[in-house]
């Protein structure tokens, strides 16, 4: 039998809060007011009117569904979403955002075409509700460690905006066709492998094996791709896509156009799969082509086809002209941005730490364990 912490109720989720519709506000239509409009990616612009009252929590419905966002002030969300302010609920609105995605909301897709959260899949989850005087304690412990991590992030920006900034001092925008620099294409520039998926149909593919990298391993900040949640064993691997540590690895078929171009250094060999090129450099520096690439995004979105996704072919891909300076002024930058790649590995260590500690305290908080065997206020 389950244990029920003191002063906790088993309950549902429905019970206490209702999942509103979002409203329909084309982006031709938001003004720019005060007001931020969200999507289920988080904030996607801003109007001069607000749908919510107040504090708003905002629940992906299609596409990115089931992923939370919390608003501290009124907002409009759009109809890929649901949310949830105070007219939708009784409890403290900043637990419940620290609650939701405890409960696997995004894995609970019912659309065969469209991905979509059911709200009343939702409403069925089981969660143990504390006082509402605990749960703004909860949210307030989790609000501490969540603000460090928000610092945290920030400076990581920051040490990723003067990578940006040395590259632009020493050599300009390498999307601007008025450059001095000689230019050439990554094709003549080295080797481009286009990933692939091997065969899902032979499970023996897939195991305990090489990394197999996908573009959200290497979605922006990292300088190099987070770990892979799939690998593939000596069977896959030879008829996956392998590439060495020095492939610089891109973005090329994206469910976004914004997120053609995102790009990191393989930092060791890897797998990729099919909506990646990956750039192997056989003369220019890797790091140095990385910042490229990473400031010269245009240049790749420009090769982009498609109005829904997106695509960069190889052939495209390898026709893409960048800049060409001395190797010595490759080296002088390199030298500098390594003092910034120090420090930014520094921080995002310890933005891993507290991402840690924050996951800990959060299932804590929702099992009833973060106070110890005293409910809140009882101890002596």
């Amino acid at each position: 039998m389950t244990h029920i912490p003191d002063g906790r109720q088993s309950v549902t989720l429905g019970s206490f809060c209702e999942f509103k519709y979002g409203k329909s506000l084309p982006a031709a239509k938001r003004d720019g007011g005060e007001f931020y409009v969200f999507g289920s990616n988080g904030a996607v612009g801003s109007h001069s009117q607000a749908i919510t009252c107040g504090p708003t929590v905002v629940v992906g419905r299609k596409g990115s569904f089931g992923e939370v966002h919390y608003s501290p002030e009124a907002c409009w969300p759009i109809d890929t979403t649901y949310f949830i302010d105070e007219s939708a609920t009784s409890v403290d609105l900043k637990w419940l955002s620290y609650l939701l995605p405890t409960l696997g909301l995004t894995d609970m897709n019912r659309a065969a075409a469209i991905p979509g959260l059911n709200r009343e899949d939702a409403y069925a989850k089981s969660v143990l509700l504390p006082s509402l005087p605990e749960q703004k304690r909860i949210a307030a412990v989790l609000d501490q460690v969540d603000t460090l991590r928000g610092k945290r992030r920030e400076a990581i920006a920051l040490l990723d905006d003067l990578s940006q900034s040395i590259f632009i001092d020493m050599f300009g925008d390498p999307a601007s066709l008025n450059s001095s620099w000689e230019r050439k294409t990554i094709g003549e520039l080295g080797a481009v492998v286009t990933g692939n998926t091997p065969s899902r149909a032979k499970p023996e593919h897939y195991g305990d094996g090489i990394e197999w990298i996908k573009t959200d391993n290497i979605r922006p900040p990292k300088l190099n791709p987070g770990q892979a949640a799939e690998r593939l064993t000596a069977a896959g691997e030879r008829v996956g896509r392998v590439v060495p540590a020095e492939a610089i690895l891109v973005t090329c078929i994206a469910g976004s156009p914004e997120s053609i171009g995102n790009s990191a250094l393989a930092g060791r060999r890897v797998a990729i799969n099919q909506q990646i090129n990956a750039f192997i450099p056989e003369g220019p520096l890797p790091r140095f082509m990385l910042e490229q690439i990473r400031v010269g995004k245009a240049l790749i979105q420009r090769k982009s086809t498609g109005a829904m996704t997106g695509l960069v072919n190889k052939s495209q891909f390898s026709s893409i002209s960048l800049l060409v300076p001395p190797v010595d002024r490759q080296q002088e930058f390199v030298r500098r941005v390594e003092c910034v790649d120090s420090e930014r590995a520094r921080n995002v260590q310890h933005l891993a730490t507290l991402d840690e500690l924050f996951t800990s305290l959060q299932h804590r908080a929702f099992s009833g364990t973060l106070w110890g065997h005293e409910a809140p206020g009882e101890a002596a």
